[in-house]
């Protein structure tokens, strides 16, 4: 890690720092960080600017020990930048005016750790666009390449220990080369109790759905209450299979619940009813 500051001026007495602009190095990580504070040995208030030039997430990875994914896309996850001002007291840190890049992706918004004691968050971020098949592994070319995974542990004590309240929206995004449009995803976790309730434009219809999973028990329990509304039956079915001997507009919903923690145990218990008009 390296820091260079051309000037720092702490008056201890009016327990200031004047404006001074940090130039961090740490591997492949280059920050210009911009502080200036007030109240520093009472109430603490740092405020200033965080950029970081457009790197590779790529390259960047292994400073922090963490492995590259295989992806479908061999250029995702090649550009990365970040501008955000922000504002760090005794019990809070804010970023607003955040502005991240994702490769094509934009995201805005604000984002604040409410408080440093609980690590209780809250947020409001918009994403304009977003493949997310080029973030997803390769497809097997051949049966004999395709290995089951073994089953994946939810996080069961990280959210317990979670609280979190906000909102995500999306423009436009793609998965599996399916296309929804017009996302809102609220979000309320308080500890172990996770509460999600998206809607999109999907086929020329809507998706409603009411997601929660409790994690407080034993084993978690998640419940699904999923609707679409005015699909386009054809364009779904020709997008998911490649088929067009089907056409026309069509209601379904799901309510499901299931236990467990881990997915194979959640997908491998999940009953409920299914309906389709």
């Amino acid at each position: 890690v390296s820091v260079r500051v051309p000037a720092i001026v702490l008056d201890t007495k009016a327990e200031t720092l004047a404006p001074a602009t940090f130039r961090i190095q740490y591997g492949e990580l280059p920050l210009t960080v911009t502080a200036a504070g007030a109240k520093l040995f009472s109430a603490r208030v740092i405020a200033g600017r965080i950029s970081m030039e457009r790197v590779s997430l790529r390259k960047l990875m292994p400073s922090f020990d963490m492995k590259i994914p295989n992806t479908r896309d061999p250029a995702a996850l090649t550009a990365l930048a970040l501008q955000t001002d922000y504002r760090l007291t005794k019990k809070a840190l804010r970023l607003t005016g955040l502005d991240l890049n994702l490769d094509d992706t934009q995201v805005r918004g604000a984002l604040s750790v409410d408080d440093l004691d609980s690590m209780a968050m809250s947020f409001n971020l918009a994403v304009d666009a977003i493949n997310l098949d080029r973030y997803r592994e390769p497809e097997a070319k051949s049966s004999a390449q395709q290995k089951a995974k073994p089953p994946t542990n939810l996080p069961i004590e990280a959210l317990r220990k979670l609280k979190a309240r906000g909102t995500l929206k999306i423009g436009h995004a793609q998965l599996a080369d399916l296309k929804f449009d017009d996302i809102r995803v609220p979000v309320d976790a308080t500890r172990g109790l996770i509460a999600v309730t998206p809607q999109a434009r999907f086929f020329g219809g809507t998706y409603a759905g009411d997601i929660t999973l409790d994690a407080r028990p034993a084993k978690a329990r998640l419940s699904l209450n999923e609707k679409v509304r005015g699909i386009d039956i054809g364009a779904l079915v020709n997008a998911a299979f490649e088929s067009t001997r089907i056409t026309g507009r069509g209601d379904a919903n799901a309510v499901l619940t299931g236990m467990g923690n881990t997915d194979e145990a959640i997908l491998a218990s999940l009953k409920g009813t299914l309906g389709a008009d």
